[in-house]
């Protein structure tokens, strides 16, 4: 959330918009400095995380953590829970701990230049539990592809506001690994313009054939609109078209969580999903500064982006393959086009080392070459290195 929390920053304090669609260079015209709160506590023992930044201008790329700040919880059976800081603006309790049922809990958070920020209290909500994620053929206007859904108990009693969150992780297989590079060496460009090189080839072991990319859902809401009975049944929360390399093309898995909220917490998100938009937060109408239920004791001029959230949460975890939806394996990732030159042929009509040369000068590396031989087969880069798509560590939680 880290990053939706900042661009719904810059939009939302106050910067100056064209009012049109038109692609334009984006400048701050009126800044204002707000600490960016991301916490959500929840019933699960553990080592819970609060992240801490700062708003910045709308030219600039870098995030500014909050450092060193005096983070903790304070909940009505006077026990106080401390954050420390680990760097990069997150902050890790000391303890594991929980929220419990009946109890009230409060985040106090002093920054280093003496300002106070301070929470309402809030109450754990009712819980809910995940009783069914699952993957559906279905079509989609003129799309077809693959929906996950979820089912929840069915006895939700007073649990009304839900927030969905998904991480999806794939199993991407480099097509043309060898785990072989190759660069230009000995390049000397004559006085008529031609081009001599020789090429060397030689292992690369930063070239990996198999990666986990993972992707992060948007925030994702459902009230007791959707509620069915007392159940929240088939509710959509991921749809992909059935040609995405991301699902189909080796192994797939996504990671459900189900966040029950308060109607105050469910407010403050859902008017950050409305900001965001389907397609851009920066619409023609930028509303006012939202408030969320943090803010400042010692300074009201003080502004904080960002909601204390203290939520029942579960989750589920499912794998498939593109053969258990039943459709056709889809592409790589990317088209991966291998060509095949000559590097003796050197007549200006097919000049194929001086193809060879912009090939290998570009994307390109070499796939193939037979010793002695003067045929080289290259292909792009990326289909002979998945790495660039995402790590190539297996994740703990991976079952193949």
């Amino acid at each position: 959330m880290t990053h939706k929390f900042i661009i719904l920053s810059l939009v939302i304090l106050g910067f100056s918009m064209l009012n049109c669609t038109e692609q334009i260079e984006l400048k701050t015209e009126d800044f204002q400095d707000a600490l960016v709160v991301e916490a959500t506590f929840t019933n699960e023992f553990k080592k819970h995380e609060i992240k801490l930044s700062r708003t910045f201008r709308l030219e600039s790329s870098d995030v500014i953590v909050e450092e060193n700040a005096d983070v903790k919880i304070l909940d009505s059976k006077n026990n106080e829970y401390v954050f420390q800081d680990t760097g990069n603006g997150v902050y890790v309790s000391n303890l594991e701990f929980q929220a419990l049922k009946d109890v009230t809990y409060q985040l106090i958070i002093n920054t280093t230049d003496g300002t106070q920020y301070v929470s309402t209290e809030e109450l754990l909500p009712s819980e809910a539990s995940i009783d069914n994620l699952y993957p559906e053929l279905v079509n989609l206007g003129d799309d077809y592809g693959v929906q996950i859904f979820v089912d929840t108990n069915n006895n939700l009693g007073d649990a009304q506001f839900f927030r969905y969150e998904y991480d999806e992780t794939y199993k991407l297989i480099a097509p043309y690994y060898t785990g072989m590079d190759s660069k230009l060496i000995n390049v000397i460009e004559g006085f008529d313009g031609t081009i001599h090189y020789d090429v060397s080839i030689f292992p690369n072991p930063e070239m990996q054939e198999i990666c986990y990319p993972t992707n992060y859902s948007g925030i994702i809401l459902a009230n007791k609109d959707v509620v069915t009975g007392d159940q929240i049944v088939s509710f959509p929360i991921r749809f992909t078209s059935h040609n995405n390399y991301s699902v189909f093309k080796n192994r797939y898995s996504i990671l459900v969580r189900q966040y029950v909220q308060s109607a105050n917490a469910y407010n403050f998100y859902r008017i950050l999903k409305e900001l965001q938009g389907d397609d851009s937060v920066l619409l023609d109408n930028q509303p006012g500064f939202i408030q969320g239920n943090i803010s400042s004791t010692t300074n009201e001029n003080k502004k904080v982006i960002g909601y204390f959230d203290v939520s029942t949460v579960d989750s589920k975890r499912i794998f498939f393959n593109y053969k258990d939806i039943g459709i056709d394996i889809p592409p790589y990732i990317i088209d991966c086009d291998a060509q095949t030159f000559d590097k003796s042929e050197t007549d200006d009509d097919d000049n194929q080392s001086l193809q060879l040369y912009n090939y290998l000068s570009s994307q390109y590396t070499v796939y193939d070459h037979p010793d002695d031989s003067t045929i080289y087969t290259v292909a792009k880069r990326n289909c002979m290195d998945c790495s660039v798509f995402g790590t190539s560590i297996k994740p703990e939680f991976w079952e193949d």
